[in-house]
């Protein structure tokens, strides 16, 4: 959990963390933790100063968080097209945008099509991670 890392790096139990970033900003904003990189492709605009993985010689390496909406398979179209309208509305009102803005969360707005090719790249991705590392073999 993301309060345990921030806990057991506080204590010194570990001395290196991976977490998403609204969770230890204000610490990093403290100056209690130090972010030494970004594990997506561009930095990001809460820490502009915080390099990506790549700048700092690990290519290739993107770890992302992403929530979306899901509905029943089978779920009438018109709802399901209401749905995605009403989604985009809100995706696109300046106080939802400025509330996400305010848990270090950027806004995303993709449609039925694109949050599955989102699903399926990543479930590929990270399926190739664990049958590379083996952890399921143990």
């Amino acid at each position: 959990s993301s309060a345990g890392v921030i806990s057991a790096l506080k204590t010194g139990d570990i001395d290196l963390g991976f977490e998403y970033i609204g969770p230890v900003y204000a610490s990093i904003s403290s100056g209690f933790l130090k972010p030494l990189a970004i594990a997506a492709p561009e930095r990001n605009p809460n820490l502009p100063n915080v390099p990506t993985a790549a700048e700092n010689g690990l290519s290739n390496y993107e770890v992302s968080s992403w929530n979306a909406v899901f509905v029943k398979s089978g779920t009438p179209k018109a709802i399901v097209q209401r749905l995605q309208k009403e989604y985009a509305e809100a995706m696109n009102n300046k106080e939802v945008i400025a509330g996400l803005k305010n848990i270090y969360a950027e806004p995303m707005n993709l449609d039925t099509q694109a949050t599955q090719q989102l699903l399926i790249s990543d479930v590929q991705k990270w399926s190739t991670v664990i049958q590379n590392s083996k952890i399921m073999n143990k």
